[in-house]
């Protein structure tokens, strides 16, 4: 697959985040907000870059973004 651009929103999705996600190498921006998703945040790929996408109203979600 070949994305720059990934919105999956508003899916009431839940579970954990697929890792094959962060290993999309052209994805850009991805939004996962408003699902239901739990678990460890990945952190690698696009998940690196804490502007490239939206995690928003997944409370379930931790981990993260190290602090600099």
């Amino acid at each position: 697959m070949n994305y720059k651009s990934l919105d999956l929103s508003s899916n009431n999705w839940s579970g954990s985040i697929l890792e094959f996600l962060g290993e999309l190498p052209l994805l850009e921006n991805l939004n996962l907000s408003f699902n239901e998703l739990e678990g460890e945040m990945p952190i690698k790929g696009v998940f690196k870059n804490a502007t490239a996408f939206s995690f928003a109203r997944n409370h379930k979600l931790c981990g993260g973004f190290k602090v600099i």
